[in-house]
């Protein structure tokens, strides 16, 4: 049996066959696996095409695949899936009813279900999960695996564990238990809009949405490499965070010192101007009194292990968006100056 952190740990390395072939026969149940995968005419000179044997489901038969590439990414793996449906129809194999096929290029590894085969052989539908990346921790897939496992290997289960449509069924209604979540009594969740009071502000819908979409935006532009991993692994935040703890409930160091600094201070602000605000005083404010696209730190105590250098450096991959997403909406909204901790990006403890 498999547990997810197994499966995040093969996820998560390069592609290895042998590995492959024991979680065909022990994960998927595959019953007529070839003791040497079978050379496909169908290989080029960039692609090696191998068939593997086949997988014999109470509702369907599945034939398995696996393709080296020597040229070319599987991040975007197009070509090859026509010459790949013709072999579905050698005589040697018969018919299947759906492939599952694996797709590597020595670095990451795309593993797709290929359905809809009969009758539709130029056009199947195709599910995919692309995997290869260390720092990635492939959840969802392991989850759809582990169910995979516990449920038995069908059509109609393995349709579901890739179907696009339930991932993101799922994905939003996961987002949405954690909304109700952070809106709860019992977690307290505040923004502290009026400094001047003990209590912050309850009416938190909009704050939270407004936080979810920069998220959501943040994790796409991660995907594009765009976004540093380093400040989404607990070890290495470790080592770049004073006092960091990923499970405290009112530590607010991660949304001040590296969620604030990325959203204000990098993504809304071109590279080459980045820079920390200085506690200088003139006229009794810091001298960059108000200004809220560059890099803050804490007064009372550093949020930081490492030099402003080091944290400015960290995050010189993401580009300047310049887009009203990343705008920090603190404002002087009164005569009297009084500032409005719409997103709380503050030196000021507390105002987190």
């Amino acid at each position: 049996m498999y547990s997810k952190e197994t499966l995040q740990s093969v996820f998560q390395s390069k592609f290895d066959f042998d590995t492959w072939q024991n979680l065909l026969h022990e994960l998927f149940k595959a019953n007529e696996l070839r003791e040497q995968p079978e050379l496909l005419d169908v290989s080029t000179e960039t692609e090696t095409a191998y068939y593997l044997g086949k997988l014999s489901a109470p509702d369907a038969e599945i034939g398995l695949f696996y393709y080296r590439l020597s040229v070319g990414s599987v991040m975007h793996k197009r070509a090859g899936l026509r010459k790949l449906v013709k072999t579905f129809i050698n005589q040697c194999w018969g018919v299947f009813d759906a492939a599952l096929a694996v797709f590597d290029d020595g670095d990451n590894w795309r593993v797709s279900f290929i359905s809809d085969i009969k009758g539709e052989t130029t056009s199947p539908k195709r599910y995919t999960f692309v995997f290869g990346n260390a720092a990635q921790y492939y959840h969802t897939a392991a989850s759809r695996f582990l169910k995979l496992q516990s449920d038995g290997v069908s059509f109609k289960t393995l349709k579901e564990a890739f179907s696009v449509e339930s991932l993101t069924k799922e994905f939003y209604k996961e987002l949405f238990d954690w909304y109700q979540w952070a809106l709860s009594d019992e977690m307290g969740v505040t923004y502290p809009n009026n400094t001047s009071t003990e209590t912050g502000d309850r009416t938190i819908q909009e704050h939270l949405i407004r936080l979810i979409t920069r998220l959501m935006f943040v994790w796409f532009i991660k995907q594009k490499k765009l976004v540093p991993n380093d400040i989404f692994d607990v070890a290495k935040l470790q080592e770049i965070l004073t006092d960091f703890d990923p499970v405290s409930n009112s530590g607010g160091n991660y949304y001040n010192a590296i969620l604030q600094n990325l959203f204000f201070a990098t993504l809304n602000r071109p590279v080459n101007e980045r820079k920390f605000a200085t506690d200088k005083n003139f006229q009794g404010k810091d001298e960059h009194y108000g200004i809220k696209t560059l890099f803050r730190d804490a007064n009372e105590y550093t949020y930081f292990k490492k030099s402003k250098e080091e944290i400015i450096d960290l995050f010189k991959q993401s580009p300047f968006l310049n887009g009203g997403l990343f705008e920090c909406l603190d404002k002087e909204q009164d005569k009297n100056g009084k500032i409005f901790y719409y997103d709380g990006f503050s030196r000021v403890k507390g105002r987190q």
